[in-house]
C-alpha cells in the first residue's frame, strides 16, 4: 500500500511535470516567432535609424533601401 507522503510526492511530481511541459511549449512557440521574422526587417530598421542620425543622406538611403527591397 501507498502512504499519505507518497501519494502527495506522485502528486506534487505530476503539478511539476505539467508546468514544466507547458512552459517548454511556450517557450518553443516564443522561439518559433522569433525565427520567422525576416532578416531584411533587421536591416531595414538599422539604415532607417541611420538615416534619422544623419549617417546617411537621402540619396544613400533611397539606393540601399532599394537594394534591402528588391
Amino acid at each position: 500500500m501507498h502512504g499519505p507522503l507518497h501519494i502527495a510526492f506522485i502528486t506534487l511530481l505530476n503539478i511539476l511535470m505539467i508546468v514544466l511541459s507547458v512552459w517548454l511549449f511556450a517557450h518553443i512557440l516564443r522561439g518559433a516567432g522569433e525565427r520567422r521574422s525576416a532578416p531584411d526587417d533587421d536591416a531595414l530598421d538599422i539604415l532607417k535609424r541611420r538615416y534619422a542620425r544623419g549617417e546617411i543622406d537621402q540619396n544613400e538611403y533611397d539606393e540601399m533601401k532599394k537594394n534591402l527591397v528588391n
